[in-house]
């Protein structure tokens, strides 16, 4: 016989602090599949419901105040409600936002994602991760005329039919029904770090691409071969005590932040397809990697001082070395 669910103290607090989104939730219930637009929203007893949001801090509708780690899945690399997003914005909602035909803005847009990634010599825009692998496989499979794709246990390329299968144990099955087998069987799956058995299944003659998302370890790994001379070390922890410094500041960044503008400096000489950090990466990051850590003072910002500009103030200060 099945025991009924005890009560939960975490659960029952929970609705308690949050009856607005427990209300929204069973409003969506009613008229969106599975209450939900994302799985990744698929949260117990129900999901918080956003109101309002700004720079590292969001707000959901009963008034709660959290530090937002999600960021829009990663896309809101500048955090929320930018400023100069929301004047681009502004300024281009009048002027129309789907235009259904080509305009000067993709092909502006195009030539940015190539200037900041010398080694993407051409783009192809796309609405999703899931859209961009399953665009992926197909020219891969037009290329080579091959049909199989191997994919590594465990790792996750999207939704989309040809790659649900071996993101989560047993890894021989798909994350939903409705695939059919036929299309199953053009997956070759492999454990991730098995070079023999990668080796083993390119040998077939039949594969047309091998997906992989690395680590973030592996990633981390790479990025310390990217060389950092002493002198721009010295640069970048200069930088940042400079944010201690300035005058219109309160609260300055932290040491942490010499490791994030480090890594990031790294990070983006990577992209860049070199193995050096240049003054110039440090500089490109140096603003959305610092932003968020200063507090300015309440005069300088009834002054109209902004913190990406006192920042930038610094970086055109500090001696950069050659």
């Amino acid at each position: 016989m099945t025991q009924p669910a005890k009560p939960s103290k975490i659960f029952d607090t929970y609705r308690a602090m949050h009856p607005k989104s427990a209300a929204l939730y069973e409003r969506a219930r009613g008229v969106i599949a599975g209450g939900i637009t994302h799985d990744g929203r698929n949260l117990k007893p129900f999901p918080v419901y956003i109101d309002r949001a700004l720079g590292s801090r969001k707000w959901d509708v009963d008034g709660h105040e959290y530090v937002d780690y999600w960021m829009g899945h990663g896309a809101l690399i500048l955090g929320h409600c930018h400023p100069a997003v929301v004047k681009a914005i502004q300024e281009q909602a009048p002027r129309g936002t789907h235009f259904g035909a080509c305009h000067e803005l993709e092909v502006r847009w195009a030539e940015l994602v190539c200037k900041l990634v010398p080694s993407a010599e051409m783009v192809r825009f796309t609405m999703s991760g899931t859209e961009a692998t399953h665009l992926a496989i197909r020219i891969a499979r037009a290329h080579t005329g091959h049909p199989k794709v191997v994919k590594f246990h465990g790792h996750f390329h999207g939704w989309h039919d040809g790659v649900v299968a071996a993101v989560n144990p047993p890894f021989d099955v798909p994350m939903s029904a409705g695939v059919p087998s036929q299309i199953l069987d053009q997956l070759l799956l492999c454990p991730p770090n098995d070079i023999k058995a990668v080796d083993g299944l390119l040998q077939r003659g039949e594969v047309a691409a091998c997906l992989n998302h690395g680590e973030l370890g592996e990633m981390r790994t790479a990025l310390q071969q990217v060389a950092l001379r002493d002198e721009l070390l010295e640069y970048i922890v200069e930088v940042v005590r400079r944010t201690r410094a300035d005058e219109d500041v309160a609260v300055g960044a932290g040491p942490r932040a010499t490791q994030a503008l480090l890594w990031a400096s790294r990070a983006w000489a990577a992209l860049g397809g070199r193995d050096f950090v240049a003054p110039d990466d440090v500089r490109a990051v140096s603003v959305p990697v610092l932003e968020h850590r200063l507090t300015l003072r309440p005069e300088a910002e009834m002054e109209g001082a902004r913190t990406a500009e006192v920042l930038d103030r610094i970086l055109h200060a500090v001696p950069v070395p050659r």
